[in-house]
């Protein structure tokens, strides 16, 4: 009975690390680009052409920061091994402060 709650709690674990990982949470935006880029302002600037492409009022405002449809996310990306090959992930986060807070 003991190994059966760990097992269930290891596989919940494991589900809820995942979906982090992956970017599906409340408040967020994520997707997999076509293309792989590297530097904070390719991968902003690819963020921001993908939210166009799909409809979105999105600018990229540099140091890591997007405006979609008048509100501010952060930009991160993550690169995760599916299966032996890497895939990348960018990841757009709502904040509540502005880029200019952090000067």
């Amino acid at each position: 009975m003991l190994e059966i709650i760990s097992l269930l709690i290891f596989a919940a674990f494991s589900l809820v690390s995942f979906n982090f990982l992956m970017g599906y949470q409340e408040k967020s935006i994520s997707f997999t680009p076509d293309d792989r880029h590297t530097g904070m302002t390719n991968i902003g600037k690819a963020a921001e052409k993908k939210l166009q492409d799909d409809g979105r009022d999105a600018t990229y405002i540099g140091n890591g920061y997007c405006r979609v449809d008048g509100k501010v996310y952060e930009v991160s990306e993550r690169t995760i091994p599916m299966s032996g090959i890497p895939m990348q992930r960018i990841i757009l986060t709502k904040t509540k402060k502005s880029p200019q807070d952090e000067a």
